[in-house]
């Protein structure tokens, strides 16, 4: 079987007093997403809602910050929701850190993470759907198996969201602040390798001249 990921866009909307839930949709059938692929409905239905699924932080093993249970709405797309791991030990220090950096930008910085469904592609094939553009090409997704949901950065698949973010304000502060410094060491390491691209491009033309 074909591996998979596949990212949705999650936004905070309001606070209720469970903690560590997050909620919304996982999967929208019948788009293209920004890989030219289309999920059809009936892949959706194939997917096993009984189970419960890791949830990770971008798609890293070594980084489980809670589970998922996901499920159907009125209109079929998958709709997921998520329990973060922010346990804590006898003096109330966080034991899952990466689970409580990601709740604490959601839910004290409005952070607009992304949510990305992994598995495998069980059953596919190639055609042609129609769109509000007219008929495109695309891979048509007939049935997919979900292993895990991760909260990522960037998204592929349009017309998802989280919808609730659970929780109270006893949120570390620290915690946060080094969620914005590497969010900060990530963008200065894109700069510089667009920086180096560049630069080789540049000097690679010279050669050939």
């Amino acid at each position: 079987m074909e591996q998979f990921n596949k990212s949705v866009k999650m936004v905070l909307k309001q606070d209720t007093e469970d903690k560590g839930i997050i909620e919304g949709q996982l999967v929208t059938h019948s788009v293209i997403d920004s890989y030219g692929d289309y999920f059809d409905k009936t892949a959706l239905d194939k997917v096993d809602k009984d189970k419960t699924y890791f949830l990770l932080h971008m798609h890293d093993w070594s980084k489980e910050i809670g589970t998922l249970k996901v499920y159907q709405d009125e209109t079929g797309n998958l709709k997921f929701s998520a329990k973060l791991d922010l346990s804590t030990d006898e003096n109330g220090n966080a034991l899952n850190l990466d689970a409580q950096k990601v709740y604490s930008m959601m839910k004290n910085n409005g952070a607009n993470y992304e949510m990305s469904v992994g598995g495998f592609l069980k059953q596919r094939e190639f055609g042609k759907v129609h769109t509000d553009k007219g008929e495109v090409n695309a891979r048509i997704i007939k049935e997919f198996e979900v292993v895990e949901g991760s909260v990522v950065l960037k998204g592929a698949v349009p017309g998802a969201t989280v919808q609730t973010v659970k929780g109270n304000n006893n949120i570390n502060k620290k915690i946060i602040k080094e969620m914005i410094i590497c969010q900060k060491n990530i963008e200065e390491l894109k700069k510089r390798n667009r920086e180096k691209n560049t630069d080789s491009i540049e000097k690679a033309g010279k050669k050939t001249k």
